[in-house]
């Protein structure tokens, strides 16, 4: 199983550091943000989903009792096959965590 961890907020363009204002923004991609609307729910709820139904253990952080019902109602989205390929076509080839802190 792998677990994958979203710090949201640090996705967010008003919450992003000069340092990172190269990344992409998951939240805010046309296709994410289409697929959002159209379902009416959250671009949040959207990337748990597909986490979710790629069978990956999804560990949203959030410190709000809205956005953790948030988090947990992504749980009732269901994807279609062709909303799972349009997010997943959406590899940029960028790692938003790339281990160097690890090395000693």
């Amino acid at each position: 199983m792998t677990a994958v961890t979203w710090d949201f907020p640090s996705l967010k363009e008003g919450y992003r550091t000069t340092a990172d204002l190269d990344e992409p923004v998951l939240l805010d991609d046309p296709v994410v943000v289409r697929i959002a609307e159209e379902r009416g729910s959250e671009a949040s709820q959207v990337l748990l989903a597909w986490a979710l139904q790629r069978g990956l253990a999804v560990i949203p952080k959030s410190v709000t009792p809205e956005h953790q019902q948030s988090n947990l109602d992504a749980r009732n989205l269901k994807l279609t096959d062709d909303e799972m390929s349009d997010l997943a076509s959406l590899d940029r080839y960028y790692r938003y965590v790339d281990g160097s802190f690890w090395v000693l």
